[in-house]
């Protein structure tokens, strides 16, 4: 279960590693594959060496808890959490027994998730970690649908700066797949209004194609850096409209927002790096947005 390292080291050691080298390196990790990676498998269970000095034992095992939960969101494009497996090997096939509480579930909070929920982990999960219920989610939902398009200034401030992550400089080539992109295009012009990031026609992004609008400009502008910027936000939006949630396997997203792009003639081959770098910008302003929209409320 614990290496011998593992059951020595402190919990509060354990806690460091996984804020450090450990969310370096699945950062890493989740770079060089376009953020598609999804933790399987963690718990939150420690060895009682490694809580031994510990006074508040369940405050240090929820601190190392959350830690991980906290990396692996903002990471990774999603996790499960391990409660209690089993395989057994029959010929070439192998069943897995994935149950969701163990048979003391009640005393372990270390590897059942239904008594670490509330106890060790948060009693939501929302991607939006300040709802804490139902009701939360339902109205940051119906805010989120409300939320205004950043003005002209603001938009160029966003754009003028050097980079939106460090993924706009990976080369990713596009995929074959049913595009999420292109559903989340049809499910949303489908309603009374076609959004402004996709509508592709509005005089309110055909005019930033000069690089100015309302007397508005910017050395840095590039058409493309301002679509993508337009499309992040607007996806932000979206998804927390919907579940009040946020994007994940986001490189993976931007790869297919581009071919569709590029489909319908909107974005040159040339253009991808811009446009990357500005959806980061748009997604990342358009999170900070629902975030102000949780603690205005």
């Amino acid at each position: 279960m614990f290496t011998d390292n593992d059951s020595k080291k402190p919990s509060i050691q354990h806690t460091k590693d996984i804020k450090g080298g450990i969310a370096d390196a699945f950062s890493s990790a989740a770079n060089g594959e376009r953020r598609n990676l999804v933790i399987g498998e963690w718990s939150c269970a420690l060895s009682e060496e490694s809580l031994k000095d510990q006074k508040d034992k369940l405050q240090a095992r929820k601190e190392f808890c959350t830690a991980q939960m906290q990396v692996y969101t903002n990471v990774t494009a999603g996790w499960m959490f391990w409660c209690l497996s089993a395989s057994l090997f029959l010929g070439s096939i192998t069943y897995v027994i994935i149950a969701l509480k163990n048979e003391q579930c009640e005393f372990d909070p270390g590897w059942c998730f239904q008594h670490a929920v509330g106890t060790v982990l948060p009693t939501s999960f929302y991607s939006y970690g300040d709802i804490a219920s139902s009701a939360q989610g339902q109205d940051l939902s119906a805010k989120a649908r409300r939320m205004d398009y950043p003005n002209d200034a603001e938009v160029v401030s966003v754009l003028s700066q050097a980079s939106g992550n460090a993924q706009d400089a990976v080369d990713v080539s596009p995929g074959n797949s049913q595009h999420r992109f292109e559903a989340i295009y049809q499910r949303q012009s489908s309603g009374t209004s076609q959004p402004l990031a996709w509508n592709t026609t509005d005089p309110a992004v055909e005019n930033w194609n000069s690089g100015k609008r309302d007397g508005i400009s910017s050395p840095n502008y590039d058409p493309a850096r301002r679509k993508g910027f337009d499309d992040g936000f607007q996806t932000a939006k979206v998804f927390a409209i919907y579940g009040a949630s946020k994007l994940g396997f986001t490189e993976q997203y931007i790869s297919e927002a581009i071919e569709m792009a590029q489909i319908r003639g909107t974005l040159s081959g040339e253009s991808e790096k811009e446009y990357r770098s500005g959806f980061w910008l748009g997604l990342r302003h358009g999170e900070s947005k629902v975030i102000e929209t949780i603690k205005s409320t």
